[in-house]
């Protein structure tokens, strides 16, 4: 039996966290998503977040009815999109905030 989430993260020598990953598993409605992913700015361009998303990938996969991950990202966060798509990723949806100031 899996657990329905998991946390990973990734650690220098002195376990300082340079990146980390949490994804929920859905398996009744055969889908995941990644909820969560960071990598700290000096730490990018490493492949820590290529293996952190990856191994979130296998572990969602893991489950057998799941087919379908999904993630949110800024519009504007090109690094992340090519990351993203460079593991199979397709864009879906774009969704639109708007902003009020209250005074």
């Amino acid at each position: 039996m899996h657990e329905e989430s998991v946390a990973l993260g990734v650690v220098d020598k002195n376990r300082n966290l340079l990146g980390y990953l949490y994804a929920e598993a859905e398996p009744k409605f055969a889908e995941g998503s990644i909820e969560f992913f960071g990598v700290i700015s000096s730490s990018r361009n490493k492949g820590i977040g290529a293996a952190l998303l990856a191994s979130g990938l296998q572990w969602l996969f893991s489950f057998p009815t799941i087919d379908e991950v999904s993630l949110c990202v800024q519009s504007d966060n090109l690094k992340a999109i090519r990351l993203y798509k460079s593991l199979g990723f397709q864009v879906e949806h774009e969704l639109t905030l708007f902003e009020k100031s209250l005074q």
